[in-house]
């Protein structure tokens, strides 16, 4: 029994709008070398003229096909097998990839290329609940019987039926008995393929002896293939590999592809990477030129450490530095790690979420850059099909993150939060986010009832924010004390990773969800959640903070004046409102705002500068303080009147509820 664990299936199913040179060979023809992998089964299939006169001609699907697998015979020794013209059709497909999973054996790797057309429809999963907008991706084949000039004249059953299904055949290729599976597709919308989620390991050994899923597609799921650039890029690197010697990882070459691509087409066109299954394994491409005492090398290292366990290797076993030291692998584990690092994570997720209006405070110019940098790594990694980093832009474009400006895009808000609702990993995150769309009304009508549906769904699938947000509804909404225990259950295990979390934990024990039925105020408990809370980024539990130092009333942390101030310092240089406004009124003496606590040395400019930034983030009590201040400035701040401007703020206010303002 081969001691290395189920070889690799790449499947790289290249989907291009271009043409083929057919030349067959058969799945069981002999390698015409040993390599790395026991055996490469590679499938290549190119339409250019289709049954239906609706379907534009193709003038280089074929040919590139035919290259491709040319180019892996001969210079990887992987054995292929092209279907093209009028043999690629529907049946004859599902046949091959019969014919895949009947006679692969775990211990070999298959590469499927297609090369057609590709398209997305889009339709309303009635026989989901709630019903959501879903997209799906369509491969045609030669006797695909539809029409891309008038794709809605057919119905989705039609397309099923004439088309193979993007998802389906992800799906239907993660169950080919084989280590590792890759697709590549140069076809319009063919980043259809990629909306799932998932990431290699950082270990160089996971790579070799792990398992993987993994898509390379030419485009993202709305972009047309663009001039046949995609696939000779792909030959041409692969060409590279072998004549440098150096083994090339699919990472490796997504990358190239992606800036070599995106270059000459300005842009307009963006290849994509995901990994759509289980492991932390990657594809590697060993070519002929690399020597076969290296090849054996690095195989008996990694068939010796497999043999006789089952886990994961360790950092500490440090294969990964003697794998790396040989000359076709150097470099491979370096770069490996170094992507991992770049990986979105979920504190990165909620940072974002509880990001405060940095806009309005003293750090707007560098919170600006900071945020641009992130959201554009954000864009990086979604391309790879990272679903944390789409839900993450998701948050950015809702909140206006990286602008100079508060500019909210609530149309680019849901359409990342249907990018991620399109990938299974990490399970719940999809739903979260299309839960803050129907909430928020990012991109769709308000909906509290689907949203709610929603958030329980995220729950129930482990996702941590869902959990939150359903929990969210019970404190907030719950009418019996059974709804905020459950609540109460819910939240405590979330509060260290999850500020919401524990800013509504604090609420509830402050008083102001469930004490109509029973249960008593608990003021230490609450500034506790409230302290996990700011020391997660959450400015508004840093106002919170200074109000109970500052106040030191019975059951709240003892009087600390100079930490009070520090607190509210720090949450309004952070751009909360609320301690922009209390610090205004601390430093301006402002007695009709609210109590001061911190006797502060009087500072009108201070003062001035703090209450407008709050009131032109139209907290309601700065704004009518400050139009007060616009009609007759009594505590010497050196404002001139201004009835103009008074009637502005004093209106904002009055819109935002302020009672005072309202009677005026």
């Amino acid at each position: 029994m081969n001691s290395f664990p189920r070889l690799s299936l790449m499947i790289g199913l290249v989907l291009c709008c271009g043409q083929f040179v057919p030349t067959a060979s058969a799945f069981d023809q002999p390698a015409s070398r040993p390599h790395f992998y026991h055996n490469v089964r590679v499938l290549a299939v190119g339409v250019d003229d289709f049954e239906s006169p609706s379907i534009e001609r193709l003038s280089q699907a074929e040919a590139d096909a035919q290259q491709v697998a040319a180019v892996l015979t001969d210079k990887f020794g992987f054995q292929s097998e092209v279907l093209i013209g009028p043999r690629a059709t529907k049946a004859a497909f599902q046949a091959k990839l019969d014919e895949l999973q009947k006679e692969t054996s775990a211990d070999e790797a298959v590469i499927l290329y297609i090369a057609s057309h590709g398209h997305v429809i889009d339709y309303v999963a009635t026989d989901e609940t709630p019903p959501v907008r879903r997209r799906v991706g369509y491969l045609l084949l030669q006797d695909s019987d539809l029409s891309l000039t008038n794709p809605t004249a057919h119905t989705p059953a039609q397309w099923q039926e004439e088309a193979v299904s993007m998802r389906w055949l992800v799906d239907r290729l993660n169950q080919l008995p084989a280590q590792h599976v890759l697709v590549i597709a140069d076809t319009c919308c063919s980043g259809f393929l990629t909306k799932r989620g998932g990431a290699s390991s950082p270990e160089l050994y996971n790579l070799l002896a792990g398992t993987s899923r993994t898509v390379l597609a030419a485009t993202t799921q709305n972009e047309s293939a663009i001039g046949g650039f995609f696939t000779p890029t792909l030959r041409e690197q692969l060409n590279q590999c072998s004549r440098d010697a150096q083994v090339l990882t699919v990472t490796d070459l997504f990358q190239t592809l992606r800036r070599q691509v995106g270059q000459v087409t300005q842009g307009n066109q963006t290849p994509q990477m995901s990994h759509v299954g289980e492991g932390d394994g990657e594809f590697l491409f060993f070519p002929l030129t690399v020597t076969q005492t290296e090849v054996r090398a690095v195989r008996a290292q990694v068939d010796a450490i497999t043999a006789g366990t089952d886990r994961p290797l360790r950092n500490s076993d440090r294969i990964d530095v003697t794998l790396s030291q040989l000359g076709a692998l150097r470099g491979v584990a370096d770069r490996v790690r170094e992507r991992a690092d770049r990986q979105t994570t979920l504190t990165q997720l909620i940072a974002a979420t509880v990001a405060p209006s940095y806009w309005y405070g003293d750090r707007a110019v560098q919170e600006t850059q900071r945020w641009q940098d992130l959201r554009s790594r954000f864009h990086e990694n979604a391309a790879w099909g990272d679903a944390l980093a789409m839900a993450a832009l998701h948050v950015c474009y809702a909140k206006g993150l990286g602008e100079a400006q508060a500019r909210p895009d609530p149309a680019a808000a849901y359409h990342w939060a249907q990018a991620t609702l399109n990938v299974a990993q990490p399970p719940g995150l999809g739903e979260w986010v299309m839960g803050r769309c129907y909430s928020r009304g990012l991109g769709v009508s308000i909906n509290k009832q689907t949203a709610v549906q929603l958030f329980r769904l995220s729950h129930d699938k482990g996702f941590a924010l869902g959990t939150h947000a359903a929990a969210y509804q019970l404190m907030v909404h719950g009418l019996t004390r059974e709804d905020i225990l459950a609540a109460r259950t819910m939240l405590q295990p979330l509060a260290d990773e999850v500020p919401q979390a524990a800013i509504l934990l604090a609420q509830h024990f402050s008083g102001a969800y469930g004490q109509g039925l029973g249960f008593p105020t608990d003021f230490a408990s609450a500034a506790h959640y409230y302290q996990k809370a700011y020391e997660a980024g959450d400015a508004f539990s840093g106002f919170t903070l200074y109000v109970a130092y500052a106040t030191g009333e019975p059951g709240l942390p003892p009087r600390d004046l100079p930490k009070a101030e520090a607190f509210l310092r720090e949450a309004a240089s952070r751009g909360q409102q609320r301690a922009q406004a209390a610090l205004a009124s601390e430093l301006g003496h402002l007695p009709y705002y609210q109590t001061n606590f911190l006797n502060l040395p009087k500072n009108p400019q201070s003062a001035r500068r703090w209450l407008e930034l709050s009131a032109n983030q139209g907290y309601p009590d700065a704004c009518f303080a400050l139009g007060r201040l616009l009609v007759k400035d009594e505590h010497g701040l050196g404002y001139q009147p201004d009835p103009t401007r008074a009637r502005t703020f004093v209106d904002r206010a009055a819109d935002r509820g302020h009672s005072q303002a309202m009677a005026l």
